[in-house]
């Protein structure tokens, strides 16, 4: 068997890495599943005059503000397709409050102008966000 397993003193399978390159683990649920990783993340402030990598990110290049609340995220690393997912939410603060804004996939044209491999373009249903939190899973 070319896969590698780690066990506990129970003899219960915690952890193997795949022939094939995959991380699989046991995180107490009862069966050994594979692991997905969060490729990218980024917290930034839209209202910034200049987002760069924001506050803290991982595989992140920079981000382009394209108008309120639309933003093109570019990666250091390129994803191996575009077959991933986005999540996050943006909060809008102001004199009146605060408001949760949801994410999702700006369409400029079509699909495959949002989505690439190297950058995916995203968009809020609020403006002037001022703490944004996305990531991107695969």
């Amino acid at each position: 068997d070319d896969n590698y397993m780690l066990l506990s003193t129970e003899n219960t399978e915690r952890m193997r890495l795949t022939s094939t390159g995959d991380l699989r683990f046991n995180s107490g649920y009862g069966s050994v599943a594979t692991a997905y990783g969060v490729r990218a993340w980024i917290n930034f402030d839209g209202t910034a005059g200049t987002i760069g990598t924001g506050r803290a990110s991982g595989n992140m290049d920079a981000v382009t503000d394209n108008g309120s609340g639309d933003y093109t995220l570019n990666l250091t690393n390129d994803m191996p397709d575009v077959a991933y997912a986005i999540a996050g939410n943006c909060i809008e603060t102001g004199s009146t409050g605060s408001t949760d804004n949801f994410i999702g996939v700006k369409r400029a044209n079509n699909y495959s102008d949002s989505i690439k491999v190297g950058s995916v373009r995203i968009a809020t249903n609020g403006g002037a966000d001022r703490s944004c939190f996305v990531m991107i899973v695969r």
